[in-house]
This record gives structure tokens, C-alpha cells and sequence, in this order.
């Protein structure tokens, strides 16, 4: 009985090391880890915190289960201390199968935090399907086509099965083409609106007649947008070419900058250049840091002649630090969203020089 005891008093002391862990290192594994497979927080989720005693207890959230598979494997080799995982992996169980959404409202916010008062970071367009990855409060952790991510009130999104949102992408479509506009609750421009409208929104078409066609608007009830500011979904196919991107850029001409905004109620520089691509059929990344990284790098000299319009324009304090997007019209100017979306010209002569912008361009592409 004695040795027997004094054997298993042996095997836990090599079970429960006595030695506290190396904090400094377990840190660093999980910076390393973070940095491996979570670059761009914009894009993915990993944030973990460790709790350390007699036992090492993971606390937090991911996107990217392999990451937290990886991490545990590591710890794993390095300590003989146990590791507890409490790490959940998004989307959260509790959502169950309605991990899919439709924006329902013309443009919704997505902020960094689940707070009104958090920074605004991106917007969501009408009709653009969404990734539902967490709730909290009366807000969900949504992630856009593009990877964004971003927290947005959970009355702008339709949450959906898989199935469902499949159904929901095989039903009749239009889109519409103005800045913006209103949906009515009749046939009427006296009749109330049921919602504001703006270019790019994606709606369930259910009747089109030449004057009027009935779509499905907030929360599933039917509402009306005039026929002529609508484009039936099967028809737009647009040709990407740098007069149709010139075209639609100068639509938004005079429009307020707006941080975090990519739609006719306001632009930040990125977020105008990611919608009128958008709007020509072409997906760009949302950030400038992030489209600089698209397309074919073009030289450019004092004399700009190598500018053609479409190219994009990269400006910042150095090629690596990327802060402000444009795009050439021709003529050596740009257009771009600063203070209002405006012309500029690299062109010493011309009425709108900007001096600012020939000192801070670093880098111009050309995307097709």
C-alpha cells in the first residue's frame, strides 16, 4: 500500500509540474500563431488571451479553426503543463444553421465594435449576402463577400440557412442604378416609403410593370420602385473598360467624404473606388493598402504620359504606407473622395493642381 502510494504521489507530481510556465514564451508562440495565420484583423478574427496557474487556460475567439488547432499543437510541444482550450471557433454554435444573411437595408454600418458608438469601418449594400459569425447584444459579427468583417445591428440582416440563402440566389433580381432613391408602399410617389434606396442595391423583383415594379422590401413586405431606376439582374452585364468606370465615377461627383463609407450617402477614398469597380462587374478589396496589391504596376515619370484612365493611384508617406486611393480620368487628373469627391490634376497649370498629391503619390497600377 505505502509504495503503491508513494507511486501515484510520483505521477502526479510529473502529471502538475511545479515550475510556472514561461509566460514570455507562451505569448510569444501565440503572437507567432497570430501572426501565421491572422495578418489582417480586417479579415479574420484571433484573439486570444492565456490565463496561467498550475494549468494554462485559453480564453477567446477565431475565425480560423486550423489556427487554434496549430496553437494547441505547439503549446502542446513546448510546455508539459496542461493546456485547457476554451477557445471558441466562429461562427458560434449558438447561431445554429442561420450562419448566412442578406443586408435588408440600404446601407449597413458595420462598426469595429458591437456599440452605436463604435468606429464605423465598412458598409454593407442592400441585397449583398453576408457570413453571420456572432451575436451579441442587438448586434452580429457579420463578414461581407470580400472577407470584411465588421459588427452590424441584427434588424438590418436576414439570417438564413445555407439552403435558404441558395433559394434566395436563384429568385428573380433587379438592381438599382440611381445615387439614390425610395421604395414605396404603393405605387405612388405619395404613397409612404418603406426604404431609402442606393445605387448598387440588389432586390427581389415580384411583378415589373413599365411604370412600376413590386419588389420584396424591408422584413419580406412588398414595396414599389419605379421601373426606369431598376436594371433586371440577368441584363446587367457590364463591360469593364475605362469610359464605363470614368462614367461612374463622375455620377458621384460633389458627394461628402463619409470614413467607412462605400455607397451615394458618402465615401471614403477606398470605399469610391471599391464601388465603382463594383459597379462595372469587377471586385476590388475594400482598403487602398489592400488594392494597391491588385492589378499591373505602371511607371510613371514627371510627365505622367504613361497615366491611363481606370489606373488607380496609390498616395502615402512611403510605397509601404498606403493612405489615399484615386483613380485617372485622363489628362493627367484623378478622381478621388477628399473632403468631397472631386477632380485633381498632377498638371503644375492646370485650375485643380494639387501639389499635396504630386509629392504623396507612390505607386499607380493598372487593374486590367
Amino acid at each position: 500500500m505505502k509504495f503503491y502510494l508513494i507511486l501515484c504521489l510520483t505521477s502526479l507530481a510529473i502529471a502538475q509540474p511545479s515550475v510556472p510556465p514561461d509566460t514570455t514564451q507562451i505569448q510569444q508562440i501565440i503572437e507567432q500563431t497570430r501572426a501565421e495565420f491572422c495578418p489582417d484583423k480586417r479579415l479574420n478574427r484571433f484573439d486570444i488571451e492565456s490565463q496561467y496557474g498550475e494549468k494554462i487556460v485559453l480564453q477567446g475567439v477565431t475565425t480560423i479553426a486550423v489556427a487554434r488547432d496549430s496553437l494547441l499543437a505547439r503549446l502542446h510541444r513546448f510546455t508539459a503543463h496542461s493546456v485547457i482550450d476554451q477557445i471558441r471557433v466562429l461562427p458560434d454554435s449558438s447561431l445554429g444553421e442561420k450562419i448566412y444573411g442578406i443586408i435588408q437595408v440600404s446601407t449597413a454600418n458595420m462598426r469595429r465594435k458591437p456599440h452605436v458608438a463604435s468606429e464605423l469601418i465598412n458598409q454593407g449594400i442592400m441585397g449583398e449576402p453576408v457570413r453571420i459569425l456572432d451575436k451579441k447584444s442587438f448586434f452580429y459579427f457579420i463578414q461581407l463577400d470580400d472577407g470584411y468583417l465588421g459588427w452590424a445591428m441584427q434588424d438590418w440582416i436576414v439570417p438564413m440557412s445555407l439552403d435558404e440563402l441558395e433559394t434566395w440566389k436563384k429568385r428573380p433580381k433587379s438592381i438599382y442604378i440611381k445615387n439614390v432613391g425610395t421604395a414605396f408602399s404603393k405605387p405612388s410617389l405619395n404613397a409612404d416609403p418603406v426604404s431609402d434606396l442606393v445605387a448598387g442595391a440588389i432586390v427581389v423583383r415580384l411583378e415589373k410593370g413599365p411604370e412600376w415594379t413590386r419588389i420584396e422590401g424591408l422584413s419580406g413586405k412588398e414595396a414599389y420602385v419605379l421601373s426606369a431606376e431598376l436594371i433586371d439582374q440577368e441584363d446587367f452585364q457590364t463591360v469593364p473598360n475605362p469610359e464605363n468606370l470614368v462614367r461612374t465615377a463622375r455620377k458621384f461627383l460633389g458627394l461628402p467624404y463619409f470614413w467607412g463609407g462605400r455607397s451615394p450617402k458618402g465615401f471614403d477614398c477606398s470605399g469610391l473606388i471599391h464601388t465603382v469597380f463594383r459597379l462595372n462587374g469587377l471586385a476590388l478589396p475594400r482598403d487602398a493598402n489592400m488594392q494597391v496589391n491588385v492589378g499591373k504596376e505602371v511607371t510613371v515619370d514627371s510627365s505622367y504620359q504613361n497615366l491611363q484612365p481606370g489606373d488607380l493611384v496609390f498616395f502615402g508617406r512611403t510605397p509601404e504606407r498606403i493612405t489615399h486611393v484615386g483613380m485617372v480620368i485622363g489628362d493627367k487628373r484623378f478622381i478621388h473622395s477628399d473632403g468631397f469627391v472631386r477632380f485633381n490634376s498632377f498638371d503644375p497649370n492646370a485650375p485643380d493642381f494639387s501639389d499635396y498629391r504630386v509629392v504623396s503619390l507612390q505607386r499607380v497600377k493598372r487593374i486590367f
